[in-house]
């Protein structure tokens, strides 16, 4: 019996912890008024140019060599081409970009992106020099004549520490995750 009121204690307060946490988020609107991103206060908001941001991980540590990161890019739709096309052009293009790199288990899947379908174009893969194990998504939707594509890239490190053995399997996200998971269109 303690261990169930245990339990369901230690529920309540990760339940609570995490509400409290997504409120107290930072909100990006970029600046064509297409969409809106949040992020944790803790990330930096690295803003390139007017279409292209990253949204950055704290390190956790002087051990700590790999910022986990987001990055939008919102540019002009590409006439003629469908969202299964531009799926397949990110998949080849990830590929030829891991040079030196390892890129694992790669696939595409049909998803939403702020309400709208969309195409995560997935994988794992390995940094040569440090071996770092990493997972890769990107994930593009077409909106008022323009394409956002969302790129992720965190250590599956970071992963482990952040949700442990049980949040993987249980499909849990990430604060990084959670950041894909914020863009809304206006």
């Amino acid at each position: 019996m303690i261990k169930k009121i245990a339990s369901i204690l230690v529920f309540a307060v990760l339940l609570f912890s995490g509400a409290r946490a997504q409120t107290d988020w930072k909100v990006f609107n970029d600046t064509f008024k297409v969409y809106s991103v949040s992020y944790p206060p803790d990330f930096e908001l690295r803003v390139i140019d007017y279409q292209n941001i990253f949204i950055v991980s704290p390190l956790d540590g002087k051990d700590d060599k790999f910022q986990e990161r987001v990055k939008l890019e919102l540019s002009a739709a590409p006439p003629g081409y469908s969202l299964d096309s531009i799926a397949n052009l990110i998949q080849k293009q990830m590929k030829l970009s891991m040079k030196g790199e390892i890129l694992l288990d790669s696939k595409i899947e049909d998803v939403k992106l702020g309400g709208l379908p969309a195409k995560k174009i997935s994988g794992s893969g390995v940094i040569q020099g440090d071996e770092t194990l990493i997972n890769i998504a990107v994930t593009v939707s077409l909106v008022k004549n323009a394409m956002l594509r969302v790129s992720s890239l965190e250590a599956f490190e970071y992963k482990l520490k952040v949700l442990g053995f049980s949040g993987i399997r249980e499909h849990a996200l990430t604060p990084l995750e959670k950041v894909v998971e914020s863009v809304k269109f206006k």
